[in-house]
């Protein structure tokens, strides 16, 4: 009798990664997240965002009751080299578009 048995492993099937048809930021585009939320059909939302904005979610004027995760922190690195706390919206765009 031998202690060690073969076993067969299989890999889960690799899924395609799902992306947004549209990918938008920047200053002023808070007014604009109801109505394409509204264009779309969306009726369950997911927002994710830090806490101060998590508290600002019924500006976005979305139908129904978003469901809303508002304890992000910004990366180490994007916060050691701009300083966290601070909402700069030129800083954050300008950190996006860098990657």
């Amino acid at each position: 009798m031998s202690l060690l048995t073969a076993i067969t492993i299989e890999r889960p099937p690799i899924l395609p990664p799902v992306l947004p048809p549209v990918l938008q930021f920047g200053a002023g585009l808070v007014n604009q997240v109801g109505t394409f939320a509204r264009a779309r059909g969306y009726r369950r939302v997911l927002v994710v965002s830090d806490a101060f904005n998590a508290g600002r979610v019924g500006r976005l004027d979305l139908l129904g009751e978003p469901a809303v995760f508002g304890e992000v922190r910004p990366e180490p690195a994007w916060c050691k080299n701009q300083g966290c706390g601070r909402t700069n919206p030129a800083r954050i765009q300008s950190h996006a578009t860098q990657t």
